[in-house]
């Protein structure tokens, strides 16, 4: 028969999977993006000394903000790559897994909340404030945040 930790390892990897599988969707929908606006720029079109950008260099602009996100998923798939899995944490730190009253909190890389199962996940990095709120913390820890009151029940 498995042991709880046993058990919570394995749920901690199928989040952190399951993260990385939705960072990899985002990643290709913005190379898809970033490949469809490369090939509409006009390459024809020449500024000529008008004041406004030209529609060239507003898709060039745009284009390099898109690389910018593209390259921002890209270094989340890696960070969520190096957790390491097998490491159990007994505090709230980068890399681990917190199963609270809100949910799961995964630190390591923002992300929009998702339902994993039956419960939300919410993955944050170690600049935010909810993380400076947490940094540290150990199991059964209540804390407030704003008018949100949390409980971590388990690190993972």
């Amino acid at each position: 028969m498995k042991t709880v930790f046993a058990l919570d390892m394995i749920v901690k990897k199928d989040i952190v999977n399951e993260l990385i599988r939705l960072k990899q969707e985002q990643f290709q929908r913005l190379m898809l993006e970033q490949k469809e606006k490369l090939e509409n720029a006009n390459l024809e079109d020449i500024d000529k000394g008008d004041l406004l950008e030209s529609p060239r260099q507003q898709m060039m602009a745009e284009i390099e903000l898109q690389a910018t996100r593209v390259d921002g998923v890209k270094a989340d798939i890696d960070t969520l790559k190096r957790i390491d899995l097998t490491k159990a944490y007994t505090h709230v730190a980068h890399g681990a897994l917190i199963r609270a009253n809100i949910g799961f909190i995964l630190v390591g890389v923002a992300s929009w909340s998702f339902v994993f199962g039956e419960q939300k996940v919410l993955g944050i990095t170690t600049n935010s404030s909810l993380y400076k709120k947490m940094d540290g913390l150990k199991e059964h820890t209540e804390f407030h945040l704003g008018e949100i009151e949390y409980i971590i029940f388990d690190i993972i």
